[in-house]
């Protein structure tokens, strides 16, 4: 996934100072258009209205994981790549989250200065 080619990002997770802080980031340094959401249902709805080019999800959120809303995109027949930012720095955990379909793992905590490159770089 080339940086050039991202352009719309969803972000759910249901840390607001999280949200802003990598709004904040990606939309400064990217130029990047980014919706974020606390609740995963919200986010499934705009994802179904409007197909964005990149999707951040945080691993462990109260009302829905992250692996149960990637089912739900992928049960939508969407090809967009899937990212996960977590906590989980276990080996099995990560190899877990990337065999459910996860196109990438960021492990917390997240250097912002690098997140760019993380993100959107392959």
């Amino acid at each position: 996934m080339r940086s050039e080619s991202v352009k719309r990002v969803i972000y759910v997770d249901d840390d607001e100072d999280m949200l802003l802080l990598i709004k904040a980031v990606l939309e400064q340094d990217s130029g990047l258009e980014v919706n974020t959401f606390t609740s995963p249902i919200h986010a499934l709805a705009e994802i179904s209205a409007k197909t964005p080019d990149l999707i951040i999800l945080d691993y462990q959120i109260p009302e829905m994981n992250g692996t149960q809303i990637m089912a739900r995109i992928h049960e939508m027949n969407l090809d967009v790549p899937i990212i996960f930012f977590t906590a989980q720095s276990a080996p099995e955990e990560i190899n877990k989250i990337q065999s459910l379909g996860a196109s990438k793992v960021i492990v917390k905590p997240i250097d912002i200065s690098k997140l760019h490159e993380k993100l959107l770089m392959t």
